[in-house]
């Protein structure tokens, strides 16, 4: 999510400051860095095809390869508002290449996909789905993760999941909500050893430790209170914030754990790639180019006793440097 978040800030900035780039640099600069953190290693030239030639002799910005599907990217300059042309262009490309059904028009911060399932020939009635990269929900995560990299063969239920989910919202009068909000903190946020008042008592319900904990069995309960008592220990000034899919740690307002509940482990993200991480046992597995929920570069899993003193010790390096470093 951290690189999400910078992918938004420069997005920003470009705005801000009126810069005007070239398609190439809008590739290299916006859209790659989009596709890494959906798991994509763009330097493998069998799954990111760059400049491909269609039979019509045109040729495709880029091409991406997975589960024996394509998807075609057509890419415009970044301070190009996007059109009806550039789509049905992109549609038209889209028909000429085997085993491909979708289809994104993008200028590095809109984007719109088409759905061409139906084989007709490339129109502008065919877009199924827009987004903003500046502007980001929730929902539009859950859309653009329809195509990370191994996902493909998920892409025929893409329709499906945005015309239900569109029905949902008009429905229950349902908002998205930008996942790059600031949420306000009083009303999430546990300080431990302090009272909390009645003001910062959490509203939402999936919010609370209880709502993760009920979640997962015996045994993660007991790994997390093992967790969660001995990280209180290092200071008395550590925050707990409950978030609706992972619990953050903090101290001095810096997230320096994130742990995620799974069906059989606890995910725990941390670490930063410009802090030396001492990982002997190579448990740690770098994240720093995916997206990802929690904040930290690097996670491990906890699925049972084994190594637990090995990667709390981990944790606690990470936490010293986190609580020196000046604010």
């Amino acid at each position: 999510m951290e690189n999400l978040r910078k992918l938004k800030n420069k997005i920003e900035l470009l705005k801000k400051e009126n810069k005007n780039i070239c398609e190439t640099q809008t590739t290299n600069s916006l859209v790659l860095d989009l596709f890494k953190n959906l798991a994509w290693d763009v330097f493998d030239f069998k799954s990111v095809i760059f400049e491909k030639k269609t039979e019509g002799k045109k040729r495709l910005d880029i091409n991406l390869k997975s589960d024996n599907q394509n998807v075609i990217i057509e890419v415009k300059r970044f301070e190009t508002e996007l059109n009806g042309a550039h789509f049905e262009q992109l549609m038209n490309y889209v028909n000429t290449v085997k085993n491909c059904t979708y289809g994104i028009l993008t200028n590095g911060n809109n984007y719109w996909i088409g759905d061409n399932s139906d084989g007709s020939k490339g129109n502008r009635d065919k877009k199924i789905y827009s987004l903003s990269i500046e502007n980001l929900t929730n929902f539009n995560m859950e859309v653009l993760n329809f195509f990370s990299f191994g996902s493909f063969k998920n892409l025929n239920n893409l329709k499906k999941e945005i015309e239900y989910q569109e029905l949902v919202k008009k429905l229950k009068k349902r908002e998205e909500y930008q996942i790059f909000d600031k949420i306000k903190e009083e009303n999430e946020k546990i300080i431990i050893g302090k009272n909390v008042s009645k003001k910062s008592k959490v509203k939402n319900s999936k919010n609370t430790e209880d709502y993760h904990i009920k979640k997962t069995n015996e045994n993660l309960k007991n790994l997390y209170q093992k967790l969660r008592k001995n990280i209180l220990a290092f200071d008395r000034n550590i925050e707990i914030f409950y978030r609706k899919l992972y619990i953050s740690f903090k101290i001095n307002n810096r997230s320096f754990l994130s742990v995620i509940f799974l069906k059989k482990s606890l995910k725990v993200i941390f670490g930063k790639k410009e802090i030396k991480i001492y990982d002997t046992k190579k448990i740690c597995k770098d994240i720093s180019e995916k997206g990802h929920w929690g904040t930290g570069d690097y996670q491990f899993h906890i699925e049972d006793e084994k190594d637990f003193d090995y990667k709390f010790n981990l944790i606690k390096n990470f936490f010293d440097f986190v609580k020196t470093k000046k604010k």
